[in-house]
């Protein structure tokens, strides 16, 4: 609201202070810090990224009973979905997942 309201200009670490950035690297270690990101995505259930992007899209504009029915609606089709299934599984078997992003 700070920056909306006032127009200034915020340093990267004013900026992660208030929640706008995730974090602050560096200079030069921006592509290492981006890296870590991606690894972490290469492994992650696609479904579910998808469905916490869509959801986050969604739900910020909107208001408090209507937010909670379109999250219920897309956690409960991730929940019932084929990578769902294998995340459950995988999570028994003590094995890495597989996910097909369906």
């Amino acid at each position: 609201m700070e920056f909306m309201l006032l127009g200034q200009d915020l340093t990267a670490q004013r900026a992660y202070e208030v929640g706008m950035v995730n974090k602050v690297v560096p200079l030069g270690e921006q592509l290492a810090a981006a890296q870590e990101y991606a690894d972490i995505f290469a492994v992650s259930a696609p479904l579910v990224v998808e469905t916490i992007k869509s959801l986050v899209a969604e739900t910020v504009p909107r208001g408090p009973a209507e937010t909670a029915a379109i999250t219920r609606d897309q956690l409960l089709a991730v929940r019932d979905s084929e990578d769902g299934a294998e995340g459950r599984a995988a999570f028994k078997g003590k094995r890495p997942p597989e996910f097909h992003g369906r």
